[in-house]
């Protein structure tokens, strides 16, 4: 039986937009929460569609929205003891969400949101321009300890058409 093959998904999409953009900056780009992350996987960028909704569109397509959630994650535990000098993650995670540029003000290159709103257009969806940053602590589980994650989690839409032929 021959293998079925499908057009790379939205968040894949995503995903290898942070991957080309910030390199080895981040240990792990992947597609979904695995929920346990080793410490040797931090930091990671984990993209994850949670919804798509379909409806109909012009003649002959259908309309996508694509809701994502884009989680940039540090472990905590890096942060403790540091002196109350310098970059918090805090900081760390601002700068690396919606961190801006000091000379010209725009969204800096290396930040999520510089990327996204450099590549509003991809092939024939778009990045719309709303988009929640929330900051969290999460507990996440790891074997027989808890681990601590400082989190930020971005939710934004991609519209797409979809083309539906012979539709009756």
């Amino acid at each position: 039986m021959a293998e079925i093959t499908y057009k790379i998904t939205v968040a894949e999409k995503i995903r290898d937009l942070f991957a080309a953009a910030f390199g080895d900056t981040f240990k792990m780009y992947r597609v979904g929460d695995p929920i346990i992350l080793g410490q040797s996987q931090l930091p990671a960028i984990l993209v994850t569609e949670t919804a798509l909704e379909v409806a109909q569109d012009a003649t002959g397509y259908d309309g996508l929205i694509h809701s994502l959630t884009i989680q940039v994650v540090y472990n905590k535990k890096d942060e403790m003891g540091r002196p109350i000098e310098g970059n918090t993650l805090d900081t760390s995670l601002d700068n690396y969400t919606d961190g801006r540029d000091p000379d010209t003000n725009e969204y800096a290159e290396l930040s999520i949101m510089g990327i996204l709103r450099r590549n509003f257009t991809l092939d024939n969806m778009t990045i719309q321009q709303e988009a929640t940053v929330r900051k969290t602590l999460v507990a996440r589980p790891q074997d027989a300890e808890q681990d601590l994650t400082a989190e930020a989690t971005i939710e934004i839409e991609v519209h797409e058409l979809q083309v539906v032929n012979n539709r009756v």
